[in-house]
């Protein structure tokens, strides 16, 4: 993917799938460090893990809730990139 890390979908607010079968959602925090929780998928079957704390768990359904629920909580991780990217509103 030539966009990096954040990549197209990840500026749209998606989580990013890759060729591997998983997937990442990514946030920022107020300091500007950046957070991402990958989901792994085997079967039906799908582990969610942290790159920032190692935290891990398992899900059935829904992942992808849970890795933003995890980044609010956890690190609060709010902040969406396709939101950072947009220009500064008018105020209107």
């Amino acid at each position: 993917m030539s966009e990096g890390a954040w990549g197209v979908a990840e500026s749209r607010g998606e989580a990013m799938a890759r060729g591997d079968g998983a997937s990442e959602v990514g946030r920022w925090d107020r300091h500007g460090r950046k957070h991402v929780v990958r989901v792994r998928r085997s079967g039906v079957r799908r582990t969610m893990s942290c790159d920032t704390c190692g935290w891990r768990q398992g899900a059935r359904l829904r992942p992808l809730p849970k890795a933003e629920r995890h980044l609010a909580e956890a690190h609060q991780a709010t902040v969406d990139p396709a939101g950072a990217r947009q220009g500064p509103s008018t105020g209107r």
